[in-house]
C-alpha cells in the first residue's frame, strides 16, 4: 500500500525470533511448535490444551466434569472467576475447553458463548443463560439472582441444599476426558476461526490467544526459552480485575503448555511479601516498582560503589550472584503498564540491579479504555536493552519499546513529513474486534478501506532511530 502524506512508515518488531516465518507478523502457533499438526496453521485452544495435559499438572478430571455439565447445552455463559484464586485458571480451561467441544458438531443457534463478568451482576441480563463462578462461600451472596438463569454452576465445594438451580461441581457426577484427536481435517478451520470470549466493549479470538502466545515466545532470546523448570510469579494488584482475569490466563496458559509452574501472589499494604524462592520469572505492575524495590532490599544491603559496580557489569551482560537477593533462580522480571502511566529506565535500572536480573517492559491498553483492546502488551523492551535515559527527556516522553511481534504501528496527522510526532494507529492478530457502541466508533476504521489499521485514542509519540515508540506524556 502506498504511504500517504504525512503518514510514518510502518513499522514492525524485526527482532523477535521469527526466522522461518514467511511474513513479519506472528500469527497464530503455526511456527512455535513444529513437530504438531498445527505447524501449517494458526491453533486454537485445544491445542494449548494439548500440550498443557502432557505435563499432568492440572485436574483434568475436574475440567472434564465442566466440559460434560455444558454437554448438548446452548446459550450465552457468564463467568465470574479470580485468576489467583485456587480454582480460577483450572475454571477457564474448563469453560474454553466446554465451549470450543460443544461447538464442534453444533448449529449456530446451539452454540455455546463465553461472556467473562467481573464481578456477579446485580441487575439481570437476558441474554446470558447460565452462570459460572469458580468460588462461592455461601448460596445466599446470590441473593436471589440465581433465579435468573437457568443454572449456576459453582466450580468449588458447597453445600446447594435446598437451591434448585445451583450446581456444585462435586454434585456433576461424570467428566469428559479429553480426546487429542478431537481436531480433524474436517473442523480445525473453524475451530481456529472461532471466538474466544467477551469482555465488556470487545470480543478476543482463537487467532487473539495463540499469537499473544507465539509472540511472548518469540521474543525471548537463545538461553531464554521457558521449560518444565520455570517458575512464573505474578504480583498481583487485586483492585485491577479487568487487567487480571483478561491479561493474566495467557501467559498463564503458555507457562503451563511448557510445563511450567504458575503462582499468584495478591499484594496488601499491610502484609510481607514473601516470593517463592524457586522463581524464575517475576511479573509486577508499574504501581508497584518501589514496592519490589522494597522486597528486594535496595534500601537496606545495597550501597553506591555496589550499583554503579553492578551496573557496569550488566552493560557487559554480566549479572552476579554475589549481588543477588534470595531469588537466586530469577532470570527475567516483567514489568507492565498501561498506556499514559509513566515509568523511569532509571527506576528499572535499579530493579534489574537489585535483582540481577534481565527485566522486559510491557505496555497494555487499559480494559476500561475506550478504545480497541489486545489481548497481550502493544510494545514491549528487549532483554538486552539496559539504556537509561535523561530525566528531562522522560519528563515529556515514555520509553516503550519495539512494537509486539503479533502487531504493527504507524503514525498519522503528523503537520509535516519532517515532524516526528503522531497519532497512534496499529493493525494485527491480537486485537480484538469492537462490539456494540465501540464498533460504532470504529465502524469507518474497520471498514475494508482501512486495511485493519485502527487509532489508539489519546495516544501520541514518535518513533526512534532505534524503531522504538516514544509515548508523547499527557502534560505535554
Amino acid at each position: 500500500m502506498t504511504r500517504l502524506e504525512k503518514e510514518s512508515p510502518t513499522m514492525n518488531n524485526v527482532l523477535a525470533n521469527n526466522i522461518n516465518n514467511s511474513i513479519n507478523l506472528i500469527d497464530g502457533l503455526k511456527l512455535r511448535v513444529p513437530d504438531r499438526s498445527y505447524q501449517h496453521r494458526c491453533g486454537n485452544f485445544l491445542d494449548i490444551y494439548e500440550l498443557i495435559t502432557e505435563f499432568d499438572k492440572i485436574d483434568d478430571y475436574k475440567v472434564g466434569k465442566i466440559v460434560n455439565f455444558f454437554q448438548s447445552k446452548s446459550g450465552r455463559i457468564g463467568l465470574v472467576y479470580d485468576v489467583t484464586h485456587k480454582n480460577g485458571i483450572l475454571t477457564i480451561l474448563g469453560m474454553l475447553r466446554a465451549v470450543l467441544e460443544n461447538n464442534i458438531n453444533s448449529t449456530d443457534e446451539q452454540k455455546l458463548e463465553l461472556v467473562i463478568l467481573d464481578s456477579v451482576p446485580r441487575f439481570k441480563d437476558d441474554s446470558i443463560s447460565y452462570l459460572v463462578l469458580d468460588d462461592l462461600k455461601n448460596i445466599r451472596f446470590l441473593n436471589g439472582s440465581e433465579k435468573w438463569y437457568k443454572e449456576v454452576l459453582v466450580v468449588n465445594d458447597i453445600s446447594t441444599t435446598g437451591t434448585t438451580n445451583i450446581i456444585s461441581i462435586n454434585d456433576v457426577k461424570d467428566s469428559i476426558p479429553f480426546n487429542k484427536k478431537v481436531i480433524t481435517l474436517d473442523n480445525y478451520l473453524m475451530l481456529d476461526n472461532n471466538k474466544l470470549f467477551e469482555y465488556n466493549d470487545t470480543t478476543f479470538t482463537q487467532n487473539n490467544l495463540v499469537s499473544a502466545i507465539s509472540s511472548f515466545l518469540s521474543i525471548l532470546p537463545s538461553g531464554h526459552f521457558l521449560t518444565k523448570n520455570d517458575v512464573f510469579t505474578v504480583l498481583v494488584d487485586s483492585e485491577d480485575k479487568s487487567f487480571n482475569n483478561v491479561q493474566l490466563f495467557f501467559k498463564a496458559l503458555m507457562m503451563l503448555m511448557t510445563g511450567g509452574k504458575v503462582n499468584f501472589i495478591k499484594l496488601y499494604d499491610n502484609e510481607e511479601t514473601i516470593i517463592p524462592k524457586e522463581t524464575t520469572l517475576l511479573q509486577a505492575t508499574s504501581a508497584n516498582i518501589n514496592r519490589l524495590l522494597s522486597i528486594g532490599g535496595y534500601q537496606d544491603v545495597k550501597t553506591k560503589f555496589g550499583y554503579r559496580l553492578s551496573k557496569t557489569l550488566q552493560l557487559e551482560n554480566v549479572f552476579q550472584k554475589t549481588f543477588k537477593t534470595k531469588l537466586n533462580n530469577l532470570r527475567i522480571i516483567m514489568i507492565t503498564r498501561t498506556i499514559t502511566q509513566q515509568v523511569s529506565t532509571s527506576h528499572l535500572s535499579l530493579l534489574k540491579t537489585t535483582f540481577q536480573s534481565r527485566l522486559i517492559l510491557e505496555t497494555y491498553i487499559p480494559m476500561e479504555a475506550g478504545s480497541v483492546k489486545t489481548l497481550g502488551p502493544i510494545f514491549t523492551t528487549n532483554l538486552f536493552d539496559h539504556r537509561t535515559f535523561n530525566p528531562k527527556v522522560e519528563a515529556n516522553v515514555t520509553f516503550a519499546g519495539v512494537v509486539y511481534p503479533s502487531l504493527q504501528f504507524k503514525l498519522l496527522k503528523r503537520e509535516s513529513d519532517e515532524d516526528k510526532i503522531g497519532e497512534l494507529k496499529i493493525r494485527g492478530f491480537t486485537i480484538g474486534l469492537p462490539i456494540k457502541k465501540l464498533k460504532e466508533k470504529y465502524a469507518d476504521e474497520i471498514g475494508k478501506d482501512a486495511d485493519g489499521w485502527v487509532s489508539v485514542f489519546g495516544v501520541s509519540g514518535c518513533i526512534g532511530a532505534d524503531t522504538c515508540f516514544w509515548e508523547l506524556n499527557k502534560q505535554n
